[in-house]
């Protein structure tokens, strides 16, 4: 037990203890039993054999990602995937406007905007593939 009659272990999970001789109570010594425990044992099972280029390669894309260049770069696409979408709900608004007959919508949207609606539609797509990509590379 924890008095150190008996068997049990007077440490938490993982210490390394020993038996004082003035006490007779288990102390732990302050190493952890993982520590030992590889200093000891030889390591057994598969090994995973990679080219030093391909590790290489995974910690720059890893260092890119996680780089405050990269998170601005993000933040900067946000930034302008709002600017878009406000756009788009002005261009929708013209249409709306134009539709309940508003006396100072006199046109539809996109013949205030030509092109605008196809615009909008492929922005729309390369903020979603810009977005997924980010998030696969996470």
């Amino acid at each position: 037990g924890i008095d150190g009659t008996s068997g049990g272990l007077g440490a938490g999970l993982g210490d390394v203890v020993t038996k004082t001789s003035t006490s007779g109570l288990w102390a732990p010594v302050g190493m952890r039993l993982s520590a030992l425990l590889a200093q000891s044992v030889s390591f057994s099972g598969s090994i995973t054999v990679r080219s030093s280029r391909t590790t290489d390669n995974a910690m720059k894309m890893r260092n890119l990602i996680m780089s405050q260049g990269f998170e601005m770069l993000v933040s900067l696409i946000i930034v302008l995937n709002a600017l878009v979408l406000a756009v788009q709900l002005q261009y929708t608004g013209l249409d709306m406007g134009y539709e309940l007959g508003f006396r100072t919508y006199n046109s539809k949207a996109e013949d205030t905007w030509p092109n605008m609606k196809w615009i909008l539609e492929v922005l729309d797509k390369f903020f979603l593939m810009v977005f997924m990509v980010e998030i696969l590379a996470r």
